[in-house]
């Protein structure tokens, strides 16, 4: 096992702060990971481990690197329809003179 610098936490002393912070608790194996390895993930998930407060924080990060998510958009047809959405195209059909259609759920139970 390689030595740790001084004024370092050790891989023990790394493991019990992930244990009782919050978000980092739910990295998976801590007791499996290397300390080199643990360090990273707690890197990945946006914090770092203060060594001289003995804690871990969060990394600050600009506004930029918060927008920069990777979002993506679905197919046409796989969202339900909202229920607001859906009222609205009833009442749209009953002004226009249609008959009003029978809106279910998977139970059977009647929606409107």
């Amino acid at each position: 096992m390689p030595r740790v610098k001084a004024g370092e936490l050790s891989l023990s002393e790394i493991r019990n702060l992930a244990r009782q912070h919050n978000k980092v608790s739910t990295i998976k194996g801590i007791d499996k990971l290397s300390r080199a390895a643990l360090i990273s993930e707690i890197q990945k998930m946006g914090y770092e481990i203060d060594h001289a407060k003995k804690r871990i924080r969060q990394v600050k990060r600009t506004a930029a690197e918060r927008k920069a998510k990777d979002l993506t958009v679905s197919a046409a047809g796989e969202r339900k329809p909202q229920k607001r959405t859906v009222k609205k195209q009833v009442r749209a059909a009953l002004i226009a003179g249609g008959s009003a259609p029978v809106l279910t759920y998977d139970r059977g139970e009647d929606y409107l």
